[in-house]
């Protein structure tokens, strides 16, 4: 029972995330929006131009990244899934340094995924558009700490394991808690910012 609980919660986890390169994608899951219809304007420069861009992917019913360099010049376009996109090779190399926005379908906080994405490939400013929110999650000075991250994670991750053993019958708060803990470890690092209005 717990051991098919926790799978369901990593799965759960593990929603929306930004991927490495997979062998295509979930099948039967329709596209409705194309990188064609994306429309880039070259006269709006930093913040206008990623608000633009996410107030086009906000209502995709698929994920949809697109990646810009410090200077707002459109690297990488990438239409995903339901649950996430996969980018490939060429794609990952160009992320360094790069700003990363991408649409969470549901409408939700950033996943384990997204974080460690982040952190791996040393995104200047990772970015999720979800409902009428923005979340950001902005390189700290002294650059990312992946293994701090993957500490934290994991030691948050088991003390809610712990206390589900404790407390078998609260099932849905344990479900609550671990939907919410990406967002307990951005704040536990110091690195979360308060979302702006789309």
């Amino acid at each position: 029972m717990l051991r098919s609980l926790l799978t369901r919660i990593k799965t759960f986890l593990r929603r929306h995330s930004l991927r490495e390169e997979v062998n295509g994608f979930e099948p039967g899951v329709e596209k409705a929006f194309t990188l064609d219809q994306l429309l880039v304007d070259a006269s709006l420069s930093g913040d206008e131009l990623l608000r633009s861009i996410e107030r086009q992917i906000v209502q995709s019913p698929v994920e949809i990244g697109v990646l810009f360099d410090q200077e707002g010049n459109l690297l990488v376009s990438r239409t995903g899934t339901t649950s996430g996109i996969n980018f490939v090779h060429g794609e990952l190399v160009q992320m360094e340094d790069g700003i990363l926005t991408h649409n969470h379908p549901r409408g939700s906080y950033f996943s384990e995924q997204d974080l460690y994405f982040a952190c791996d490939y040393n995104l200047a400013e990772l970015r999720a558009v979800a409902g009428k929110k923005v979340h950001r999650l902005i390189r700290p000075p002294a650059g990312w700490d992946s293994i701090k991250l993957r500490n934290l994670w994991n030691s948050e991750l088991r003390k809610l394991q712990h206390n589900y053993k404790q407390n078998r019958a609260n099932r849905s708060y344990f479900e609550k808690q671990a939907h919410e803990l990406p967002l307990k470890v951005v704040k536990l690092l110091s690195l979360y910012t308060e979302p702006q209005k789309l």
